[in-house]
């Protein structure tokens, strides 16, 4: 993944910033096309892959003014996906890109993103990595 210096607090997006949890963040913006689609099917991928680690991972869609049938239909095919709104204008002067996956750690700092080459297998060897080290989340 590439980093994301400095960090951003969650807070900065009115995201609760303490989730106790790591956290997969995929922005939902007003139309999901096929590769924002395959964002959400990768985090859910991954966080299978986690295996016994997957109860430390969580993931949550950023709605950002997306078509109410399309969030419907995410969370129906992806049910453990927790929902946020944010305001799309907020998160594009916070976090400008919304093709991409947000990796926050337990404290709410989002450190890290993935496009979507790389929102596989590497996403994976980084997150297994972060929950071997840390005892947080």
């Amino acid at each position: 993944g590439e980093l994301i210096t400095p960090t951003v607090s969650a807070s900065n997006l009115g995201l609760m910033s303490e989730t106790g949890q790591w956290t997969l963040l995929v922005p939902a913006p007003k139309v999901c096309d096929e590769a924002c689609e395959e964002l959400f099917y990768l985090a859910k991928q991954v966080n299978t892959a986690l295996g016994k680690g997957s109860d430390r991972v969580h993931r949550v869609l950023v709605d950002l003014g997306a078509a109410g049938d399309m969030v419907a239909n995410l969370t129906a095919e992806y049910p453990s996906l927790e929902t946020v709104q944010v305001d799309a204008a907020v998160f594009a002067n916070v976090l400008p890109r919304k093709d991409v996956i947000y990796l926050m750690d337990p404290l709410g700092n989002i450190f890290m993103f993935y496009e979507i080459e790389k929102a596989g297998k590497p996403m994976l060897k980084d997150i297994k990595h972060l929950l071997k080290i840390s005892k947080m989340g």
